[in-house]
């Protein structure tokens, strides 16, 4: 078959048979509200309000940006929620773009998306160990080292099963959205301080602009988080889309709550000077004890954006090694339904990272390997509604196709502004993603004999 050619359609649980897989259905749409939540709030709400309000200065500007990154996000879910709900597979990104477009375009997606996740996981752990430092806790013990202490631990903790796995997920993220609920209702029955409503003067830049939406955009990052449990959630064509949009409208509710609530404190003006706003009208409201109690919140928060990271980010080598693009070893699962080999190597790899402290260079190229990945899921979706419009879509996304090309330019826009910020970490980028090559080549070797020739074996369906 050609290396464009959709697959066919497959008929209401094909492939999804026991014995076909040994992963477990037994994921709800609790869990997918929750693994949304557990994966977009973490760290980056407590320290991103200050950047917006530098760059946008008034209190309304400041809040409307936040609705519409979260309305924008939204508009981009639509092409995961049509196509998981539609052909439900595991690995997220890399069984859509595998789906529309081929193995060695999924094998892209999906290699980039994983070692975007992974470092991103590494990255994770250092700032859980460096919140126990600033708690007094551990601080002869490097960040390194704790950082590979928690993800020793969370890997432990999720070969239990993915239902316990889940269950952390439903617990974890209804703790941590009521305990900024709390903070905000704190923040509101506190008196306004440094001008509060003030409003700013001045015209404001499309740079600020820019600045401000980047940023918020990245702090709803790994939204599509239940994506990636397509064979694991129960009634996966309902439930996926739901999800999805469900989460992030939660999500988008809370971000604009905390900003309200942290224009109420500080107003624009303390909001901008500080590059922890949470902590800092904390202390204001609360007094002394203010600044502890949010580091201490911001701890449990890390650790729940990690055990997120950690349960859904195996799922995409998983998908891949089962799809024959890498050694069928990663496919190993327990009877548990945990993809056991998956989760060991991701950890493993991430614990590295940490501990070496290359995570920093990563980072720094997440953004465009995330914009990016995105941005072949958005192609795929039109792809697959162009080439297949008969396949059953329990969801299907309205005026179509103005959101799929709505976020596909929102997400190219951005992979190259990234670039264009950053062009060394860029370069890092590029032969992060030449380094699955000779993976990719393994794989078409491999199955050659097979498939009638390398070539072959990597158009193969």
């Amino acid at each position: 078959m050609a290396l464009f050619a959709p697959d066919k359609p497959r008929t209401r649980g094909e492939g999804l048979q026991p014995g076909s897989s040994s992963l477990l259905r037994v994921l709800g749409l609790g869990f997918g509200v929750a693994v949304v939540v557990g994966g977009v709030v973490g760290q980056g709400i407590l320290r991103t309000p200050g950047i917006v309000a530098a760059g946008l200065e008034h209190p309304g500007l400041i809040l409307l940006a936040w609705v519409v990154a979260g309305l924008l996000t939204m508009v981009d879910a639509c092409s995961i929620a049509e196509l998981g709900a539609a052909d439900p597979r595991t690995g997220g990104p890399f069984a859509y773009v595998r789906l529309a477009f081929g193995r060695a375009a999924g094998f892209l997606a999906g290699w980039i998306d994983w070692l975007a996740q992974t470092a991103t996981a590494a990255f994770i752990a250092v700032v859980f160990g460096e919140c126990l430092h600033r708690l007094g806790l551990l601080r002869d013990v490097g960040d390194g080292v704790v950082a590979a202490g928690l993800l020793a631990a969370l890997t432990a903790f999720h070969l239990l099963g993915t239902l316990i796995g889940g269950w952390s997920q439903n617990v974890g993220s209804a703790l941590k959205a009521l305990a900024l609920l709390a903070l905000v209702a704190v923040f509101f029955a506190a008196r306004a301080q440094n001008g509060g409503h003030a409003v700013a003067a001045g015209p404001i830049g499309a740079a600020a602009v820019i600045t401000a939406l980047r940023a918020i955009y990245a702090t709803y990052g790994s939204w599509n988080a239940p994506a990636y449990f397509g064979e694991e959630v129960q009634d996966p064509g309902r439930n996926l889309p739901r999800a999805l949009l469900m989460g992030l409208a939660l999500v988008m509710v809370i971000y604009t709550l905390v900003n309200a609530a942290l224009l109420h404190v500080l107003g624009p003006a303390g909001m901008a000077k500080s590059s922890l706003p949470v902590a800092d009208a904390a202390q204001l409201a609360i007094g002394a004890n203010g600044a502890w109690l949010v580091t201490l919140a911001a701890l449990f928060i890390v650790l729940t954006v990690e055990n997120t990271q950690l349960m859904f980010t195996p799922r995409v080598l998983y998908s891949m090694a089962k799809d024959k693009l890498l050694p069928a070893r990663l496919t190993g699962t327990l009877a548990s339904g945990v993809p056991a080999a998956s989760l060991v190597l991701t950890a493993l790899v991430a614990v590295a990272l940490a501990s070496s402290g290359a995570y920093e260079r990563l980072l720094a190229i997440y953004a465009p390997l995330s914009t990016l990945t995105n941005a072949l899921v958005n192609l795929a979706a039109i792809r697959m509604r162009l080439a297949d419009p008969q396949r059953p879509r329990p969801f299907r996304m309205p005026l179509f196709p103005v959101p799929a090309i709505v976020a596909l330019l929102v997400n190219g826009s951005l992979t190259v502004f990234f670039v264009a910020q950053d062009f060394a970490s860029a370069r890092y980028a590029v032969l992060l993603v030449l380094s699955g090559i000779p993976l990719l080549l393994w794989a078409s070797r491999k199955a050659s004999g097979k498939s009638g020739g390398p070539d072959a074996a990597l158009t193969s369906r």
